[in-house]
C-alpha cells in the first residue's frame, strides 16, 4: 500500500530539511506531492471499502437531488470530487488521489506559517495524524485543512475556505460560532465552565444522541465511561493551555496564532461535550482539536520560547496522538515493517 515507502520518505525528508534548512520549502513541497500520490494509490486500508461503496453509490445517482446526494456521498464536496474524477477516468484511485491532494496541499500552505520547520510539521502530522485522517477519515481531513486556511487568510478568502470546509464535512458549520470575536473570547476565557457545562447539558438533557442517527454503530459505545478517557484528559490540558499567561499574551499579538489556538480549544470543548452522548462525533472533534493544537505549537515555537506549562501542553498532545493511534489500531493497520 506504499505506506512503508512513505515512512522512508518522511524520515529522509525530515532529516534533510534539518541538515539543509534553506531547502526546507522544497522538501515540504515535494513531500506533500509524494505523500498525496502514494496515499491516493494505496488501494486498501482503513475505511477504504466504505469509500469505494460511497463512490459506486454516488456514480449511480441520476441528477443532483440534494437529499439523494447527501444520503450516498455524506457531503456534497465528496460527491463533486467524485463527479470531476469521472472526466479523468473511472478508477477509484483517481478519487483518492484528488482527496489526498485536497487534504495535503492546504496543510502545506499552512506550513508556511511555521517558518523553517515546514517539513518537520508535515512529517509530525504524517506520523501522528495521517493514519487516522488521510488514510481513513478523508472527508474530515479535507474539511479541517480548509478550516486551517480559513485561519491564515484574508477576509474574502476566509469565507471561501469556510464554505469549502462545510462542503466536505457538514459538522464544520459549528465552528462559525468560534469566530465571532466576543463569543470566541468568552469561550477561551471560560474554557472549563463552557466545556463542563456543555458536557452536562448534552448528556443530561439530550442523552445518547447517537440514537437519532441511522448508523448506531457510529456511537462506538456512547455512555461508556471508558469512551471519555481521551476527551477528559485532553480537556484538562486545554484548560491549562487557555489559562497560560504566555499563550494569552502571544495571542494578543499574533492573529494567526489566536485563530488556531481558539480552534484547538473549541474543537476540544466540543469533544468533551459529546464524550458520553455521541462518541464518534467526540473522537472526530478530538482529532480536529489535536491537529490545531499541534499546528498552534509549531506556530508558537517559531516566535517564542517554551516554558514548563507550554511544553507540558505540547507533550500532552503528542502523548494523546500516540495513544490514539495505538488504541484505534491505525498504525498497526497501515505500517507493517
Amino acid at each position: 500500500m506504499f505506506t512503508n515507502e512513505l515512512i522512508v520518505v518522511a524520515i529522509l525528508w525530515g532529516v534533510g530539511s534539518l541538515v539543509v534548512p534553506r531547502l526546507d520549502r522544497f522538501f515540504a513541497l515535494t513531500f506533500t506531492v509524494i505523500a498525496s500520490v502514494l496515499c491516493g494509490l494505496r488501494g486498501g486500508g482503513l475505511d477504504y471499502d466504505g469509500y469505494v461503496s460511497m463512490i459506486d453509490a454516488s456514480r449511480a445517482v441520476d441528477g443532483l437531488d440534494v437529499a439523494v446526494v447527501l444520503a450516498v456521498a455524506k457531503d456534497p464536496g465528496f460527491y463533486l470530487v467524485n463527479v470531476l474524477s469521472e472526466f479523468i477516468g473511472q478508477d477509484y484511485w483517481i478519487v483518492f488521489v484528488l482527496m489526498a491532494l485536497l487534504g495535503f496541499v492546504p496543510k502545506f500552505m499552512m506550513a508556511d506559517f511555521v517558518g523553517a520547520y515546514r517539513t518537520l510539521f508535515l512529517v509530525f502530522y504524517f506520523f501522528l495524524m495521517a493514519p487516522g485522517l488521510e488514510f481513513a477519515a478523508i472527508r474530515f481531513s479535507v474539511a479541517i485543512a480548509f478550516v486551517g486556511l480559513f485561519c491564515i487568510s484574508g477576509y474574502v478568502k476566509k469565507w471561501i475556505y469556510a464554505f469549502s470546509s462545510f462542503m466536505f464535512h457538514i459538522s464544520m458549520i459549528v465552528l462559525v460560532v468560534a469566530f465571532f470575536g466576543r463569543i470566541r473570547g468568552f469561550i477561551f476565557r471560560n474554557a472549563f465552565f463552557v466545556g463542563f457545562g456543555s458536557f452536562l447539558f448534552i448528556y443530561i438533557v439530550l442523552g445518547d444522541i447517537s440514537s437519532y442517527f441511522e448508523d448506531r454503530s457510529g456511537s462506538l459505545g456512547a455512555g461508556n465511561i471508558g469512551s471519555i478517557i481521551f476527551p477528559v484528559f485532553n480537556f484538562f490540558w486545554v484548560v491549562v493551555f487557555a489559562n497560560s499567561k504566555r499563550i494569552t499574551a502571544f495571542m494578543a499579538r499574533d492573529v494567526c496564532f489566536r485563530s488556531v489556538a481558539s480552534l484547538y480549544v473549541y474543537f476540544s470543548l466540543l469533544s468533551m461535550a459529546f464524550s458520553l452522548s455521541f462518541i464518534a462525533a467526540s473522537f472526530r472533534f478530538l482529532e480536529g482539536g489535536l491537529f490545531f493544537g499541534l499546528y498552534a505549537f509549531f506556530v508558537y515555537g517559531v516566535n517564542r520560547r517554551f516554558d514548563v506549562v507550554v511544553l507540558s501542553c505540547l507533550l500532552s498532545i503528542i502523548f494523546q496522538l500516540i495513544g490514539f493511534n495505538i488504541v484505534r489500531g491505525t498504525w498497526e493497520a497501515l505500517w507493517v515493517i
